[in-house]
């Protein structure tokens, strides 16, 4: 993929990334491994995943810590264990699964009004975070997970945003070391294009930050809602 090409991919993705608090892996790792072998994508796409987290914590800054500590911990290690699997499960598969889960959880709250029957606390945390961090180890993505159980916690968007930035700061640096000490490296020219895609996701993050700052409390919780739902049907249709 030429150069100018991946770059937009970059910026699309981290403006979506940013906004909704997952999505950039989601948006690049279907498309890139088209041209790259998996293993390669996932390290590739993690270090720019890992860039706009630190994008998050210091564009938003407000991190709710002891919520970041209780999804991040299970995350890091469910992280490892995922990554560790990269070459061993059938990906399409487990997509799906997490698709349909994504569907029925949106469709739940958005056409039926129905609140989830988990509250926040120790168990959502930890269920959040180790169910997330096993599968973005895994096939490069899962934040969807994440969000569905952090939003139990009506977070304020840039408190949410922040929060979540920091989860995946812990989970990406896990996993990216899991595929390195697995051998996975990356080729001269992806290595060499991140010296312009790493300010690129700056970019990204800055103009939805910037956009974010006109969004209402209640309609940024429907983009959310209704991202989740789009990204099922994504995973069902076309893993």
């Amino acid at each position: 993929m030429e150069l100018p090409l991946l770059a937009l991919l970059t910026f699309i993705a981290a403006v979506i990334g940013t906004m909704t608090g997952f999505g950039t892996s989601t948006v690049m790792v279907p498309v890139l491994v088209m041209f790259f072998p998996v293993p390669v994508v996932l390290l590739f796409v993690g270090i720019l995943h890992w860039c706009g987290d630190v994008w998050k914590m210091l564009l938003f800054r407000k991190i709710r810590l002891r919520i970041a500590l209780a999804f991040g911990v299970p995350a890091i290690l469910l992280s490892i264990a995922g990554a560790s699997l990269v070459l061993t499960i059938p990906h399409e598969l487990m997509i799906r699964a997490l698709g349909v889960f994504l569907i029925l959880y949106a469709v739940s709250i958005l056409v039926f009004h129905m609140h989830s029957t988990m509250r926040p606390g120790a168990l959502s945390a930890m269920l959040g975070g180790g169910l997330s961090g096993f599968c973005i180890g895994l096939f490069g993505f899962g934040g969807e997970l994440r969000t569905v159980f952090l939003t139990l916690y009506r977070l304020p968007k840039e408190v949410y945003l922040g929060t979540i930035g920091a989860v995946a700061f812990m989970t990406d640096i896990a996993r990216i070391a899991t595929y390195w000490l697995s051998g996975v490296r990356l080729p001269d020219d992806l290595l060499q294009s991140l010296l312009v895609l790493i300010p690129v996701t700056l970019l990204g993050a800055w103009a939805a930050k910037r956009f974010l700052s006109h969004v209402p409390e209640q309609r940024f919780q429907a983009v959310l809602l209704i991202g989740l739902l789009l990204i099922g049907a994504k995973l069902v249709i076309a893993p």
